[in-house]
């Protein structure tokens, strides 16, 4: 008799995205530098607790985990549809925008089908098309940073799917035009499903950039993600949403698994909803720490890409190189993302983070730039 292991199962496997199953934590990395507090900068979380609404809604919500949360979210569905002026039945709530990216890419894609998107671009975009059996074809950014519509438009051939976009863009924080929104969405074929990721949508100030929402038709295969995450601050919650017709959603439901928010998460965002004045506080402080640590950057002879409209900027480290500027960051308590984003080598993404923060990573940029000076 053959003898017959584990390994044998584990590699017939379906699953296709190739990437690691665990990933570093980052108190282990504090342990090494004897760091007991570290400044989250590096995954564009905000740097500012909920509002007290939230934390009290949270609290109340505690006495009845005994009990299975609504596997539908139906107040926040409700509440968040009239916001909209929505039906109902054109949302759906899940897990994180995360959980919400796998759930299309099971709902949509079927072996050896593609999708388009940038690159360098969210990391799941991909993860979940390629889990599928999918094929991303991922178009590089223009020279200003914004997606490069007309290229991704010569890309569609018979077997594409989805079309990816997300604006403000991750990592560049470049937001879509209107008039080059407006000119795409004219061209690009019906049957094609555009998926809009707007993580970043409340930090954008430029009047020229695109509100995409116009685009929720019952017409159209289109899909909008939002989550409470960043503006909101409770990344820690997993909680996001899709808002798409109702042909879309009936498909998406499909693919949701049972009872996917938790109680605690849905009272907190609930609750998030209605306090907008002390939101709009933190939006008006982030967006003021971003001009001050833009400038701060440039002043210290690093290139932050132009005109971020998110919660986040994208820099060039110029001569210093940025493992350099994010291991000394580290030092000094503050992560920030350090990557190899393609073609981008000495980039780093980093939030905006509090005045103390910002100056921190102005003083060590300054300081840096200096020693590395040519």
């Amino acid at each position: 008799m053959t003898k017959k292991t584990g390994l044998e199962l584990a590699n017939k496997s379906s699953y296709h995205a190739g990437i690691p199953t665990l990933r570093p934590f980052i108190k282990d990395k504090m342990a090494e530098y004897g760091l007991s507090h570290i400044a989250h900068l590096a995954t564009n979380e905000s740097q500012y607790p909920p509002s007290p609404k939230v934390l009290q809604a949270m609290q109340e919500a505690m006495l009845t985990v005994n009990l299975y949360p609504d596997p539908s979210a139906t107040l926040l569905r409700r509440k968040l549809a009239h916001i909209y002026k929505l039906k109902e039945n054109m949302l759906i709530i899940g897990n994180g925008a995360d959980e919400l990216l796998y759930m299309i890419g099971k709902a949509f894609i079927e072996n050896g089908d593609n999708a388009i998107t940038s690159t360098p671009c969210y990391p799941t975009d991909i993860i979940a098309i390629e889990s599928m059996g999918g094929i991303v074809r991922a178009i590089p950014y223009r020279s200003d940073f914004c997606y490069d519509l007309e290229a991704i438009l010569n890309t569609i051939d018979e077997k594409t799917k989805i079309i990816l976009l997300c604006t403000p863009a991750n990592p560049s924080s470049v937001a879509i035009e209107k008039k080059e929104l407006d000119a795409f969405m004219q061209k690009v074929p019906a049957n094609i499903l555009i998926v809009m990721d707007e993580a970043y949508k409340e930090f954008v100030t430029d009047k020229n950039a695109a509100d995409p929402i116009i685009y929720l038709t019952e017409e159209r295969n289109i899909i909008f993600l939002r989550t409470f995450s960043k503006y909101y601050g409770l990344a820690g919650l997993r909680i996001g949403y899709v808002l798409a017709p109702e042909h879309i959603i009936n498909i998406l439901q499909r693919a949701m698994p049972s009872f996917s928010v938790n109680s605690i998460a849905q009272a907190g965002a609930l609750a998030a909803l209605d306090d907008n004045l002390y939101y709009d506080d933190i939006l008006q402080k982030i967006i003021a720490e971003r001009n001050f640590l833009t400038n701060g950057l440039l002043d210290a002879g690093m290139k932050p890409v132009k005109n971020s409209q998110a919660n986040f900027l994208f820099v060039n480290t110029c001569h210093v190189p940025s493992s350099i500027f994010a291991e000394t960051l580290f030092a000094a308590g503050i992560s920030i993302l350090e990557k190899k984003f393609g073609e981008y080598k000495e980039y780093v993404r980093i939030a905006v983070g509090t005045r103390e923060q910002n100056e921190s990573i102005i003083t060590i940029a300054k300081d840096l730039c200096r020693k590395y000076k040519k």
